[in-house]
């Protein structure tokens, strides 16, 4: 087209270009559309300028287009036009920005048919250089690559912590600690101090202290807070101090931690008013700690100025405390209705049907999973709900009582608060609470009025309720209506396991035992854990017999709960009754030793007692009903047994108070007094038991038993018995007509020594004319048992069945062994056996033979020879004779007085003392220490009056808890010579720590000269063991009467009980208990302890006395 004649294109014209422009760059094609066919568009285009009148102003495009000429449009590609004369136009399609920025839509694809991305289609050619990296970099670069290294650090160090892993995140802040500081002397180094980072370093001194408050190094983390928080050039380096307040409220100081909040304070404006409130709180939760009560108050109110809306339900909740200590009543239920007044951001819609109120312990459990269809942010919510119940509901808990006149007004004024605030279901949970509180004062009837009320509520309310319900009628014994609740609490849920096992516990009452444990199982497949269920399914398989059931679920209970005493008894109990007594014996060692355990239970005592005595051993059985009378002093069982043990021992005097004690609790049973006066005739002491057996006639005139006793003891003390002898004749002729035969008498017509009497062994006297005075020539039939028992031995052949199988089976091979290396008269050779039989056979058993063999015998010897020129030398637990004999050779000049409490042992020693030629040095005496000490003296008289026994030395080899004890005892005869040695073995393995105290620290302190020697255990390679050695210091004895005499009323009661209680320290108890324990594993029937855990006992034992000063002088 040619040009306007103004040099213009016409308005057409440009109309006309400019719609052919907009079609080919920026315009789609649209079938249907009038005017978008080819050519120009009609005046039904989109561009229609034809109802502009006038032509516009010349722009700058219509001028480069005028100069150009219409040429310009007759020169475009046809690539980009879409009416050129080559393409049709019905198929044209414009370029996108896309397209011509090389993109398509057709991937391309290289070798092996992949796609690659390649835009620029540089894959054609050949491939393209790498880029070069630099040679060398700048300083400043290289700073700037330690910047971004300590970034990366910090950001590691903060995600490490986020990740639970705190040790290690702290070493990280650590490592970006080192490289800031390094970086900044780099820079001062090379004038760079320009770029030097602020905030780098704030940012690593603060990572810094937040690990290090994280790893609970709180000097280290406020050293560096206070470094921040005096550094202004830090922005906002104040706020910090709540971060020292924090570390001092864990450390406990709270004046401190007030003041770093208050300075905190000053530093927030006001116009941030959560973290001003969060720091009040803060300072009102110390001064509740402090119980600074009005102090707290005064900071918790302050949140409410703003209408609450800052009030959280824990600080509502430590308000209410706040109230609660200081007894204010009135404000209590103010402080209790804005509690539940708080509404929190995502709170607002309190959905109480899904709250679950839960125990504490289940809320605090952050890792519950959740629940099937909800998110995250939903579980969130979900757990704030539920902690805000846990705060109500304990509030409602604390002040129902006491906010009205009555407890029963404020569990109501509670009640219907709560629900006319919106929370029905804690009040429901508040109406089970006042039905506790009636249960806790055992009222009954209004328990079950107020539980009776939920019949008509909801289903789970009402099954809580109804189980709570039957569980109450089940303690008053009203078993129908019991079931009958039960049976409601299971058909509103069926998957209530409690409500199952109340179910059966209702039929187990009722010897229904098979339904029961029907029921039983099926609570325990509602819920596996229910310890209930399953202890009562022990408890019925054993009402059934089927014990080894019974086993199988006690065992389940037992892998769930540990260490829990009604399980480990029933276990115990269990293995009793199938014949496994040393599976039983575990059981109830455990139940007495372990941390949770019970070892002043004295059934448990008992039981333990019942164990020894069927294996035969009566020491270990003496010394734990002796424990269970100590802790239960009305056992019967018990009392009868100790009663007659020491009867058997011939320790009369000691078995009187157990009779007396059995007369007191069964005054109407005349057995007990019968034996109380056959004790007294025993000891040659006739008239108390005359007088004794008068009172009984007294009391009861027609008791035959009685009768004859009294024929008996008159006949013995040449008194007329006419009378008694008339009524006897009586009684006999009224049994006679009654059709009982003087044969079924309670009095044997022979006199036995023994007789059984149901459960428990009762002794017998004899009556009739065979008398005695007092029966000093009756040894007991214990030691006729024993000799019998002994002589059986020595007639079996060595390692028979027999020696193998019995309890004592030790000294009958040593018996054996003996005869078979040493030869008769040679005590050398004897001993020389005793060691070969503790190296040959024990030893490869890895048995222990507790002898003072070796190196130990050789340090006794040596010390006993310091021992005052006269005297004898006492030793002080016999076991088979090898130490007296060593004693006796190593002392030529001096007699050797042993005791031994065990009568096998006792016997087994005079055998080998006698076929070693030394019974004529050595004496043997059979009892325990405690009574033998006493009366000792008596059978060492000179002819014309006072004791021939005067002590030199003390070997003592007994139960190490008893060394003190004695040690006193023979210091209260005064016995004891100025200068004597008294010498103890095993004070470390298992150990007299009361001993050692006593003489290093104790009252023996002054008394004597201690040392401790530390020596290989004798046939035990590796562990050691200690020998106590103390010299009587030469002084003075005390005059008679006097505050330090040994003798005299005082002394004998020191003797009694042994060491001052009240003066030893606890831990010298606890290092007691630690020994006897390990001394009745070692010594326990069938019980062992192998070399190394007697070495890891040796080595606890010493480190624990160390720390006492004890410690021994020569290693």
């Amino acid at each position: 087209a040619g040009l306007h004649g103004d040099n213009m294109m016409s308005f057409t014209e440009t109309s006309q270009l400019l719609q052919k422009e907009l079609m080919n760059d920026y315009s789609y094609r649209v079938d249907g559309i009038p005017g978008m066919g080819g050519g120009f568009p009609s005046q039904d285009s989109q561009y229609d300028f034809g109802h502009v009148q006038q032509q516009p102003p010349p722009s700058a495009y219509m001028q480069r287009t005028a100069a150009a000429g219409v040429s310009r449009m007759s020169a475009m590609p046809q690539s980009r036009g879409g009416f050129g004369t080559s393409r049709n136009a019905e198929t044209a399609r414009p370029m996108t920005s896309n397209r011509s920025a090389g993109y398509t839509s057709a991937p391309k694809t290289g070798a092996g048919g992949k796609a690659v991305f390649d835009p620029m289609n540089q894959g054609n050619g050949a491939n393209a250089k790498p880029l070069e990296k630099k040679t060398e970099l700048s300083p400043e670069e290289r700073l700037r690559e330690m910047e971004k290294e300590i970034h990366r650090l910090v950001e590691q160090s903060a995600i490490t912590r986020e990740k639970g892993n705190v040790r290690e995140a702290l070493e990280k802040a650590k490592e970006a600690g080192k490289k800031e500081r390094q970086l900044c002397r780099l820079r001062e180094q090379q004038n760079l101090l320009d770029q030097l980072n602020v905030d780098l370093t704030y940012a690593v001194c603060l990572n810094l202290a937040i690990q290090h408050e994280a790893n609970d190094n709180d000097t280290e983390a406020l050293t560096i807070y206070t470094q921040i928080v005096k550094n202004k050039q830090y922005p906002f380096s104040g706020r910090f101090r709540v971060n020292m307040g924090n570390i001092y409220f864990k450390q406990e100081k709270w004046t401190a931690a007030i003041k770093m909040y208050r300075m905190a304070l000053d530093q927030i404006p006001n116009n941030v008013q959560a973290i001003r409130f969060k720091i009040m709180r803060n300072i009102g939760h110390a001064f509740f700690k402090m119980h600074q009560f009005p102090d707290a108050i005064d900071s918790y109110e302050n949140l409410l100025a703003h209408g609450g809306q800052h009030l959280d339900f824990m600080t509502g909740f430590n308000l209410m405390l706040c109230y609660y200590a200081l007894g204010d009543k009135e404000k209590m239920k103010a402080g209790f209705l804005k509690l539940l007044n708080i509404e929190q951001v995502g709170l607002e819609d309190f959905d109480e049907e899904e709250m679950e109120l839960e125990s504490p312990s289940h809320l605090k459990d952050a890792n519950r999973n959740i629940t099937e269809g909800d998110d995250a942010l939903r579980e969130d919510v979900k757990r704030r709900q539920r902690e805000a119940a846990r705060f109500i509901v304990n509030a409602a808990n604390l002040i129902a009582p006491l906010v009205d006149k009555t407890p029963v007004a404020g569990y109501d004024w509670v009640i219907d608060s709560l629900n006319h605030h919106g929370f029905p279901r804690i009040g429901s949970e508040m109406e089970i609470a006042k039905a506790s509180y009636f249960l806790k004062r055992k009222d009954f009837d209004q328990a079950i009025v107020v539980l009776k009320k939920f019949e008509r509520k909801e289903p789970s309310l009402m099954a809580c309720a109804a189980t709570n319900l039957s569980f109450l009628y089940f303690l008053e014994a009203e078993h129908g209506n019991a079931e009958k609740y039960a049976d409601m609490a299971v058909k509103a849920d069926r998957y209530n396991a409690r409500a199952l096992v109340n179910k059966g516990n209702c039929m187990f009452m009722n010897d229904e035992f098979e339904r029961s444990k029907e029921v039983y199982l099926e609570a325990i497949g509602v819920s596996a854990d229910c310890l209930e269920a399953i202890y009562n399914l022990g408890l019925v398989n054993m009402h059934i017999g089927k014990y080894q059931e019974a086993l199988l679920a006690f065992d389940k209970l037992h892998s769930i709960t540990h260490v829990n005493c009604e399980v480990m008894w029933q276990l115990g109990d269990i293995h009793e009754k199938l014949g496994n007594n040393a599976k039983a014996h575990e059981w109830f060692s455990l139940l007495i030793t372990s941390p949770k355990g019970r070892p002043t239970d004295p059934g448990v005592l008992a039981r333990l007692a019942n164990l020894f005595n069927k294996a035969g051993d009566e020491t270990q059985a003496f010394h734990y009903h002796l424990e269970s009378y100590k802790y239960w002093p009305v056992d019967m069982n018990v009392i009868t047994w100790l009663g007659i043990y020491y009867v058997k021992q011939e320790m009369y005097e000691a078995a009187i108070p157990f009779f007396a004690r059995a007369a007191q609790i069964e005054p109407n049973e005349v057995k007990w007094r019968l034996m109380v006066a056959s004790c007294f005739r025993r000891m040659g002491s006739y008239p108390q038991a005359l007088k004794l057996y008068e009172d009984i006639h007294r009391l009861h005139p027609n008791d035959i038993e009685c009768v004859r006793y009294l024929i008996t003891i008159c006949k013995e003390m040449k008194q007329k018995y006419d009378h008694y002898a008339a009524h006897l004749r009586k009684l006999e002729r009224i049994q006679e007509v009654q059709g009982m035969g003087p044969e079924s008498s309670a009095v044997p017509s022979a006199p036995p020594r023994v007789q059984r009497m149901g459960t428990v062994t009762a002794i017998g006297d004899g009556g009739g004319d065979d008398g005695g005075g007092g029966g000093s020539s009756d040894r007991g039939p214990h030691r006729a048992d024993v000799a019998a028992d002994l002589a059986e031995i020595l007639a079996e052949e060595p390692g028979t069945a027999l020696a193998a199988a019995r309890p004592d089976s030790k000294p009958a091979l040593l018996l054996h062994f003996v005869r078979a290396r040493a030869r008769p008269g040679d005590p050398a050779s004897v001993c020389a056996a005793v060691e070969a039989f503790a190296g040959e056979v024990l030893s490869p058993a890895r048995q222990w033979f507790k002898i003072v063999g070796g190196a130990k015998a050789e340090l006794i010897a040596e010390a006993l020879r310091d021992a005052p020129p006269e005297g004898v030398i006492l030793e002080i637990g016999t076991y088979l004779g090898y130490s007296a004999l060593r004693l006796a050779m190593a002392h030529p000049d001096r007699r050797i007085v042993s005791l031994e409490v065990d009568p096998t042992h006792a016997l087994t020693a005079q055998y080998l003392v006698a076929f070693a030629g030394l019974a004529h040095r050595i004496d043997i005496w059979s009892g325990h220490s405690q009574d033998l000490l006493r009366t000792l003296p008596a059978h060492y008289r000179r002819p014309g009056g006072g004791s021939a026994l005067a002590v030199a030395g003390v070997f003592m080899d007994q139960c190490g808890s008893r060394f003190w004890a004695d040690l006193e005892a023979i210091r209260a005869t005064g016995l004891l010579l100025p200068g004597a040695v008294v010498v103890a073995d095993n004070v470390l393995k298992p150990g007299a720590p009361l001993f050692l105290w006593q003489l290093f620290a104790g009252r023996g302190a002054r008394d004597f000269e201690a040392d401790v020697l530390s020596v290989e255990e004798f046939a035990m390679p590796g562990v050691e063991d200690w020998l106590g050695v103390a010299r009587l210091r030469q002084r003075p004895a005390p005059a008679e009467g006097s505050a330090e005499a040994p003798g005299g009323e005082e002394g004998q009661q020191v003797a009694a009980e042994g060491a001052d209680a009240d003066a030893v320290p606890e831990v010298v108890h606890d290092l007691e208990w630690v020994a006897r324990c390990c001394r009745d594993r070692a010594e326990s029937a069938g019980g062992s302890v192998s070399f190394e855990a007697w070495a890891a006992h040796s080595a606890e034992m010493r480190a624990r006395l160390a720390e006492l000063g004890i410690a021994p002088s020569v290693e």
